[in-house]
């Protein structure tokens, strides 16, 4: 992950405001992969028991989505540039 992580910085630096962030996540289950397309619409995966297993759908409504922008602030604001996070030493 992290040496993909350096290449995307490396593609996507010089990007007129695109700004990727980390968040670390130590728990086994998987974080919510989402994508908030605007004020309506938002698209929600989840992975299964294995890695072939994905199952996802999309919401369209203006409550459900103020919801999700929420849950998603939360977690940029405890997330970590990416440039920052290259920069320090790597763990495992």
């Amino acid at each position: 992950m992290r040496r993909w992580a350096v290449e995307h910085y490396r593609q996507t630096r010089t990007v007129p405001n695109y700004e990727a962030h980390v968040v670390e996540w130590d728990l086994k289950a998987d974080l919510l992969n989402m994508a908030i397309v605007d004020e309506r619409l938002v698209f929600l995966a989840f992975s299964g028991g294995t890695n072939q297993v994905i199952r996802g759908m999309s919401m369209d409504d203006p409550e459900a989505a103020k919801y999700f922008t929420d849950y998603f602030n939360q977690h940029w604001l405890t997330s970590v540039p990416l440039r920052t996070w290259i920069d320090r030493p790597a763990h495992d």
